[in-house]
């Protein structure tokens, strides 16, 4: 079943950014210190007052800049606790043309966005884009889509199956410093599955790096900003990836643990849905309409 751009455009579950007039459609609303690009209500009626925006763009994750993995390519060297990785990856153009017009379209907003809010030099502003590689036409156009944090503090309200999940969660055994530090930690945190998709069945995490490594993919994100005196940061922060055409590993989806954690749901919940119902639920790979 090919991905028509009219039913993203037309989609009640979030905004895709090849909407026409986009930037009608969205402002900035300030949540204490943190800014969000949030939906204008009347635009769409599923939308309340000052909703963060779920945006929806097509992108080739790259496979060279990409920590979108079970332990998030963590090493003791990065300066920072394993318990704090934020996994993420750079996105690029995808092959088809008319998904990448949208791609590029939605590239030039954001970097308009970020030039008329931030007025710190381009060193101090972080995110989603590299803005000194953006001043430059020649460079190649990435945006970088964070999943948030991979772990997160335990407290009273974990279950039993919370608890299994996370002690169950794979650690590659290639990975030394990742696995001591997961061993001296997992009895104090759990784990925030990466919310990724294929054929809309949930992603396990020891696949992770062969099926979302150089995918195209669906991304549906929330765009952040935090501004500090010293440093401006735009957050492109993952709600759900959705796999069209999948990176080097196998298709075969494999439940991940018998774990019955709620969150991510198992079947996708921003599972495109087409106009005419004469189509067939189940697809692999996907094309643009003409």
């Amino acid at each position: 079943m090919p991905i028509s751009r009219d039913d993203l455009i037309s989609s009640d579950a979030f905004m895709y950014v090849g909407t026409p007039n986009l930037e009608d459609h969205l402002r900035w609303h300030t949540f204490g210190n943190i800014e969000r690009l949030c939906v204008k209500p009347a635009e769409k009626s599923s939308h309340k007052r000052n909703d963060p925006a779920h945006l929806a763009i097509i992108t080739t994750f790259s496979s060279t800049n990409f920590f979108l993995a079970s332990d998030g390519h963590w090493r003791r060297s990065m300066g920072y606790p394993f318990a704090e990785i934020r996994p993420s990856a750079l996105g690029t153009a995808p092959e088809d043309l008319t998904f990448a017009k949208d791609f590029e379209s939605f590239y030039e907003y954001v970097h308009a966005q970020i030039k008329s809010k931030s007025k710190l030099a381009l060193p101090c502003i972080k995110g989603i884009m590299n803005m000194a590689e953006a001043e430059n036409e020649d460079n190649p156009h990435y945006l970088k889509f964070n999943h948030g944090h991979l772990f997160v503090r335990r407290d009273n309200t974990a279950t039993k199956a919370d608890i299994k999940f996370m002690e169950k969660w794979p650690i590659p055994a290639s990975n030394e410093d990742a696995t001591i530090a997961f061993a001296e930690m997992k009895d104090k945190y759990l784990v925030n599955p990466i919310p990724a998709y294929l054929d809309d069945d949930l992603i396990p995490p020891h696949k992770y790096d062969s099926e979302l490594c150089g995918a195209t993919a669906m991304v549906v994100f929330t765009l952040s900003r935090l501004p500090k005196s010293d440093q401006d940061t735009f957050y492109a922060d993952i709600v759900n990836i959705d796999i069209i055409e999948p990176g080097s590993g196998d298709n075969i989806f494999v439940s991940p643990t018998a774990s019955k954690r709620p969150a991510p749901p198992m079947l996708n919940p921003f599972a495109i849905k087409k106009k005419d119902s004469d189509h067939p639920p189940a697809r692999k790979k996907h094309h643009a309409e003409s």
